[in-house]
């Protein structure tokens, strides 16, 4: 594989793929919760919750599989998402091995039930019709009439009272292949996470690199909600990429699917080792952006500034553009600056390799003997007061690289000298794309 072709695997590696389908706000995502065993879909009463489909391994019985929770399937043309959501699920529907048809007992049958029927008659030997929120026995009574649509198996369940779903396990054993195996571990060299401002393009390039539409894109900001992984190979290295909800200021989120949203994402970043800060070039750095940064500083990760829809811009180098971001803000001199065009694909696999970078910095150890050296030279080209003692300067941990100045009197530096030797540091041993830290103690006297 040459060095600059991105290779994606998927990250679940069983053999029976199941799809939950249905219109909006009928319990898919419930389901897909109460399925995995865990919450990783989002889950309210608005329509369109789930806009991006997420895949994750469940288990019927002693049986693994991958489920994928789709988005709601629409049939109203002024949705802003009709199209997209549609004309995705379908796909969908043709490469998966069970289609889990889903349906809201407590409201009965619906126009867009019967349109979505109509649509699975060619794939009837694959579907389960599952009716939700029968969420007691006296309301069995409420999905008998879907036995209409004519789908040979029909299972009632209640995803929020755990209701049927013993029942509905085993259907879907009995539906998939018997040979199954758990998935493999996945092992990846470093994760990944791009983040940005809504609309800035983080999805358009996460799409770009993986070269299928696996989010959703808009015009309209606040089209990703879930956090969504892939694996990709690149330069053979496991990359664990991670694609976020865009990031508000807290003042600006005003219902809980948000909330939970920015939560998801804050916690991304504190998973992931590298993060990609997808911004909008023909915008520039703005205040919620620097809100970002602000979080990215807080958790001490490497990042990656991506300037995204470059081919918007005209009559600006690129060496200039990032010389004015630099002089407005200096703390991100240590990171470095890719120019992309998600749309035309234009050096999708520079920040990958400025990630890498970034990485390495990250984990690197500098010799003792080395940072001695180079305290010397500082010390002689540098004076500091006279009562000052710089005695020794050694590396305590990486992951960000830290370092531990030891002297006499060294409480007694000034904030600007202790940034200067920090940033001396930084420049000295190239820490590109990582912070570093820099802890100073006084010497203890014996």
């Amino acid at each position: 594989m040459p060095n600059n072709q991105i290779q994606t695997t998927s990250i679940t590696k069983s053999k029976g793929t199941v799809l939950l389908l249905g219109r909006t706000n009928v319990g898919k995502s419930s389901l897909f919760n109460r399925l995995v065993g865990k919450k990783l879909s989002l889950v309210n009463e608005t329509e369109h919750t789930t806009r991006d489909y997420l895949s994750a391994t469940a288990k019927a019985v002693n049986l693994i599989y991958t489920l994928i929770d789709g988005g709601g399937v629409t049939h109203r043309p002024s949705d802003p998402f009709h199209d997209q959501v549609n004309q995705q699920v379908y796909g969908l529907i043709q490469s998966v091995d069970l289609i889990l048809f889903v349906c809201d007992g407590q409201s009965g049958l619906h126009p867009h039930d019967e349109v979505i029927a109509d649509a699975l008659r060619t794939h009837q030997q694959k579907v389960i019709l599952v009716i939700n929120k029968i969420d007691s026995a006296d309301q069995a009574v409420l999905g008998d009439d879907f036995y209409r649509l004519g789908f040979q198996h029909l299972v009632k369940v209640s995803a929020s009272h755990r209701l049927g779903i013993a029942d509905l396990n085993e259907s879907i054993k009995s539906r998939l292949p018997e040979i199954m195996e758990l998935p493999p571990s996945i092992h990846f060299q470093f994760s990944i996470c791009i983040i940005g401002e809504p609309n800035s393009g983080k999805s358009s390039y996460f799409n770009a690199l993986l070269n299928e539409d696996r989010m959703f894109v808009s015009d309209i900001p606040g089209t990703t909600r879930d956090v969504v992984s892939e694996l990709l190979t690149f330069q053979k290295q496991n990359i664990l990429i991670r694609d976020t909800a865009g990031i508000r200021p807290k003042t600006t989120i005003k219902d809980t699917t948000t909330y939970f949203s920015m939560a998801r994402a804050r916690k991304s970043i504190q998973e992931s080792e590298v993060c990609l800060l997808v911004c909008d070039a023909t915008k520039g750095i703005g205040r919620v952006t620097k809100q970002i940064l602000d979080i990215v500083r807080d958790a001490k990760k490497p990042c990656v500034l991506v300037m995204n829809k470059w081919d918007l811009v005209k009559g600006v180098e690129q060496a200039r553009y990032a010389n004015h971001i630099f002089q407005r803000l200096p703390f991100l001199r240590p990171f470095e600056i890719a120019f992309i065009s998600a749309k035309t694909k234009r050096s999708i696999t520079h920040p990958l390799l400025a990630a890498q970078t970034a990485h390495a910095n990250y984990r690197r150890s500098i010799k003792t003997k080395t940072l001695n050296d180079f305290l010397f030279e500082l010390k002689n080209n540098h004076p500091f007061k006279e009562n000052i003692k710089l005695k020794y300067l050694t590396q305590i941990k990486t992951a960000p690289p830290s370092f531990l100045l030891v002297g006499r009197r060294v409480k007694q530096l000034k904030n600007e000298s202790s940034m200067f030797i920090k940033n001396q540091i930084q420049q000295q041993f190239k820490f590109v794309g990582t912070p570093i830290e820099l802890f100073i103690r006084e010497e203890e006297v014996k």
